[in-house]
């Protein structure tokens, strides 16, 4: 509850926290999200919006109903009980995972195996 923060002090405030919670009910995307996960931060999101996509349907943070207070202070406790593998969200969208599932989409509409095309820049 700081207020605005500039872009380049972003990753280090991140890091300093445990939890970002946004439980938002119009996000676009949430590339906020992405940041913390990138930072090590346990993410918690709305399931009604653009947050469930860089959350992975939940696989790389927590989605609660956004209005529900009581399921919102649950995801809270857990989060504070259970502390994410922070490498887990780097792993998924790092630059060879997006890559390999890129080749891979357009090896399915072309026809054409793709696959080891990833270990070329």
């Amino acid at each position: 509850f700081i207020g605005y923060v500039p872009d380049e002090d972003l990753p280090a405030l991140f890091r300093t926290a445990d939890i970002f919670a946004m439980p938002s009910t119009g996000e676009g995307f949430g590339i906020v999200f992405l940041q913390a996960l990138a930072c090590g931060c346990a993410v918690i999101a709305g399931n009604a919006d653009g947050s469930t996509d860089p959350l992975l349907d939940g696989r790389a943070g927590l989605l609660v109903a956004p209005e529900d207070k009581v399921e919102l202070r649950n995801a809270l406790k857990s989060a504070m009980n259970n502390p994410i593998d922070g490498t887990f969200a780097a792993r998924i969208f790092s630059r060879q995972h997006f890559e390999a599932a890129a080749l891979a989409l357009i090896s399915q509409f072309n026809g054409r195996d793709m696959s080891g095309m990833a270990d070329h820049d």
